[in-house]
């Protein structure tokens, strides 16, 4: 079988593999829209099995159907009405986010009240359907790392204040570290060491949105990379 070696494994998502489209559900792969066994793909990747998400819809939305999404983004209480438009971008774009080699990061920002909730839910959520992972402002990045794996799908970070308690913006300043570290494909790793002295390491291929009042975005670096 070879030396088993873990940077090649791969989670749930869409990547590309030799110039195919893999899209990874879990429990089954949909290659170039077909769909074929994990075990009966060759690959030098190793896609691990998972928990089953839906399959992306085959057919593309029609022009009526497209032009009711983007009224429903327009009707949110935009500073900037383009922001609708970047709100979507970032949706098309988050979907692929492991065939990317650039990955956006987009931050909702607004006053208590004024519909960050409603985008999260209502917008951004439904339209991933099962193609998302969600996380509440109290998550770790350890906690974020784990959770995430392998997977290459979009991250929605609901409530990421930072506060006034140091640790508090400790936690979230570690979160959009780990954030940035998702914008680019570079082939590199992210390793950790362990209590027992074997490292483990990781891959990042996620778009992030993040939800809050305040702006947890402070150094140029992550500005660079977060709309």
């Amino acid at each position: 079988r070879g030396v088993y070696n873990p940077d090649r494994l791969r989670g749930r998502g869409c990547w590309y593999d030799s110039e195919r489209v893999v899209v990874h559900l879990g429990d089954r792969l949909l290659v170039d829209g077909e769909t074929v066994p994990i075990e009966k793909f060759e690959s030098k990747f190793i896609y691990e099995e998972g928990g089953h998400v839906d399959p992306p819809i085959n057919e593309p939305l029609t022009d009526q159907e497209i032009q009711a999404i983007i009224q429903a983004t327009q009707l949110v209480n935009w500073e900037v009405p383009a922001h609708a438009d970047c709100l979507l971008g970032w949706i098309c774009d988050a979907r692929v986010s492991g065939s990317n080699e650039w990955r956006a990061h987009c931050h909702v920002t607004g006053r208590f009240g004024s519909g960050k909730s409603t985008v999260l839910r209502d917008i951004c959520a439904f339209l991933l359907g099962d193609f998302r992972h969600i996380f509440l402002g109290l998550s770790t990045e350890p906690g974020i790392r784990s959770k995430i794996k392998n997977d290459s799908i979009p991250c929605l970070f609901d409530e990421a204040e930072g506060g006034d308690k140091r640790m508090n913006q400790q936690r979230v300043e570690q979160v959009i570290d780990f954030i940035r570290q998702n914008s680019t494909e570079t082939g590199g790793i992210i390793a950790k060491g362990s209590a027992s002295h074997i490292p483990t390491s990781f891959s990042t291929r996620c778009n992030f949105m993040i939800f809050s009042i305040d702006t947890p975005i402070k150094n140029k670096a992550d500005e660079s990379r977060i709309t």
